[in-house]
């Protein structure tokens, strides 16, 4: 294993460029043949009669904006602490 190793490793050294575009294709391909054989994903998900279907039923009535789980927050440190940036 050591020898084909050692060839693999002497010949990217060698041709570096090359190397590279072999990566960019191969990436490439892989992007191409997982976009068209790939299923479209969704993030539309109901479990029926399960509490976290009621909770998301209950924000989708009261609150819609904030139905999808957008939701800011705001951390507030401790008086006294120091940001690390003024240490």
């Amino acid at each position: 294993m050591t020898p084909l190793l050692y060839r693999l490793g002497y010949f990217c050294a060698r041709h570096p460029v090359r190397v590279l575009v072999v990566w960019l294709v191969v990436a490439l391909a892989i992007v191409g043949v997982a976009r068209s054989v790939g299923q479209e994903t969704n993030d539309n998900l109901s479990l029926p009669g399960t509490d976290s279907q009621a909770a998301s039923n209950l924000l989708a009535d009261k609150f819609p904006g904030q139905a999808n789980g957008s939701v800011p927050i705001a951390f507030r440190a401790p008086a006294g602490t120091r940001s690390p940036r003024r240490r």
